[in-house]
């Protein structure tokens, strides 16, 4: 859909495209009796996400915006394709059961997932930024922080242990989830 807003037009910004992605997988369950063991690996790549700008809000910005006919507006932002991920990952998952004449049947899980995700593009500053700035001295459209909120901003780890317990009509479930660092680009 074209871009209606006039601020974000006076700061280049283009009719969005549809995402595209990319997704490998391959995967293996094996079984060591009652114990089932399952490994899923992955690579998801998206080309031209959809992000927000950078916050373009400094006193250039303001005064090009004014001289365009903007009044009263500090800055903008606005959405934008082009950034592409790329996000590889493997997910475990440990299963066994526990039967217990007296004490019912236990259901113990162990699941683990590592994944990394990486910006391998981002978009150039637009050609409108090139008009407000000096040609060599434009902002970025999609800066540091942003590219780190997506590499670190999840944790590139989860461990999650459950415990299922039936006996008759009862039950229960006990699980308890540890997820690994993130970073607060914010």
């Amino acid at each position: 859909c074209p871009a209606t807003d006039p601020v974000a037009e006076a700061l280049g910004a283009k009719p969005l495209d549809a995402e595209t992605s990319l997704n490998y997988s391959v995967g293996a369950v094996m079984h060591f009796g009652m114990v089932s063991l399952t490994i899923d690996a992955y690579q998801i790549n998206i080309d031209d996400r959809i992000v927000l700008s950078e916050n373009l809000t400094d006193a250039v910005v303001r005064d090009f915006l004014q001289a365009q006919g903007v009044i009263g507006v500090g800055g903008g932002r606005f959405f934008l394709n082009g950034v592409d991920t790329e996000t590889q990952g493997v997910d475990l998952v440990l299963h066994w059961p526990v039967e217990s004449e007296n004490m019912g049947r236990f259901d113990c899980t162990l699941a683990a997932n590592f994944n990394q995700t990486d910006v391998t593009r981002v978009p150039p500053p637009s050609d409108a930024l090139g008009e407000i700035y000096a040609p060599d001295d434009p902002p970025p459209l999609f800066g540091r922080l942003n590219t780190l909120a997506f590499e670190e901003g999840t944790p590139s780890d989860k461990f999650v242990a459950t415990v299922n317990w039936n006996l008759r009509s009862f039950g229960a479930t006990l699980r308890a989830t540890r997820y690994g660092e993130a970073l607060d680009a914010g």
